[in-house]
């Protein structure tokens, strides 16, 4: 099985490529929300994902979350960084 590789970059919502299965100590959940440090903008990751260094992941504490929740905050988060 192969998954997205996301890093810092704001281009193809975050996803520089595709890894192989690594191992579960790094592989992050999907359902949330990632941010790359650097360009500072922010993706909903539907599925699971690998991410590189200068990444941050948001996990929902809500039972409900889903895409388009996702999608409402990150065009809040993403629109007050211009701020």
């Amino acid at each position: 099985m192969i998954y997205p590789y996301f890093t810092r970059t704001v281009f193809n919502n975050g996803i520089l490529g595709y890894v192989d299965y690594l191992d579960d100590e790094y592989k992050i959940l999907g359902n949330t929300i990632a941010v790359g440090m650097l360009g500072m903008q922010f993706f909903y990751m539907e599925k699971d994902f690998y991410a590189g260094q200068f990444t941050k992941t948001l996990y929902p504490k809500i039972s409900k979350f889903n895409e388009s929740i996702a999608l409402y905050f990150i065009g809040m988060l993403n629109k007050l960084q211009s701020l």
